[in-house]
């Protein structure tokens, strides 16, 4: 863009705005991310707008990864909302933004304070596999774990050091990415067992019985409904056979169930034939004759 000499922009610029602009054109000129300021000022704003440009500009990055909040539409922040108002700066700061976002070369970049916090990553992006929450009951509990440690997956994640640069970042993120395929089957059978417990603790209830069951623990509740023909169903513990992709057992139960019962049998193959350990079966299967016999106790 060519300007004549005699050109000077009509946009009034306080303070705040020159504080903002000289923040944002650092990086430009330099390539140099300056260290986030501790207040949330123009300074900040400027510095975590230009990271923001260019962060979207790295191909496949992940900006979620990113405390990029505060980051606001630079064009607008300085031209006003109006898209017919100050063209030629609307114009000028298109050419430095798309200058800021394809630049392959920067000097320097506090990734430390701009990537979200390890706790809050972990928590987002579902890298843990809690399974020791209250809608288990201590035998499925034992048995996830045994399951876990067979297969080696650790429930916890580090996520290691800190990137440090633009490709480290990319790295992380892969890492991250491999986590989560590694753990999904995981979390979906453990996460449907919990939905479907919560939802039967609390689906159907009036107003009023409602509001006295929510304020009764999870597991108190669960004991509850052990005794509710049309609730206890969700405590069939062989829903967690589909860690190793088998299906459950009847929910009307099998008090019979045994080792030479044909389904024991069949169950037992089929377990063994994935490499499980055949201890956490045993158990589990036992807790679901305790089961079975609980349903139909409530069902006669």
């Amino acid at each position: 863009m060519r300007l004549a000499e005699s050109w000077s922009s009509k946009v009034k610029f306080t303070e705040g705005d020159e504080v903002f602009l000289k923040s944002f054109g650092i990086p430009v000129l330099t390539g140099e991310f300056p260290k986030l300021p501790i207040t949330r000022g123009n300074a900040y704003k400027g510095i975590i707008s230009a990271a923001k440009i260019y962060l979207s500009g790295v191909k496949n990055l992940d900006l979620s990864l990113f405390r990029l909040g505060p980051a606001v539409n630079v064009v607008n922040h300085v031209c006003g909302e109006a898209s017919f108002s100050n063209v030629t700066e609307r114009a000028m700061l298109g050419y430095v933004i798309n200058y800021l976002r394809t630049r392959t070369k920067v000097v320097q970049m506090h990734f430390k304070d701009l990537l979200h916090t390890k706790e809050k990553i972990l928590k987002d992006k579902g890298l843990l596999l809690d399974y020791k929450g209250e809608t288990l009951n201590e035998y499925e509990v034992t048995f996830i774990k045994a399951c876990l440690d067979h297969a080696k997956v650790d429930p916890n994640f580090d996520l290691g050091p800190v990137p440090k640069s633009k490709e480290e970042v990319l790295v992380f993120q892969e890492n991250i990415q491999k986590r989560q395929k590694l753990i999904r089957d995981w979390k979906n059978v453990i996460n449907e067992v919990t939905r479907v417990r919560v939802q039967a603790c609390y689906s159907g209830l009036s107003r009023r019985d409602s509001k006295k069951v929510r304020e009764t623990p999870i597991r108190a509740r669960l004991d509850q409904i052990k005794d509710d023909s049309e609730r206890n169903r969700c405590l069939n513990p062989t829903r967690l056979l589909a860690l190793a992709d088998i299906p459950r057992l009847p929910d009307e139960g099998l008090t019979d169930l045994k080792p030479g019962h044909e389904v024991w049998t069949l169950v037992h193959t089929a377990w063994l034939e994935r490499g499980m350990p055949e201890a956490p079966l045993a158990m589990l299967l036992a807790e679901y004759v305790r089961y079975s016999e609980s349903v139909r106790r409530v069902a006669e």
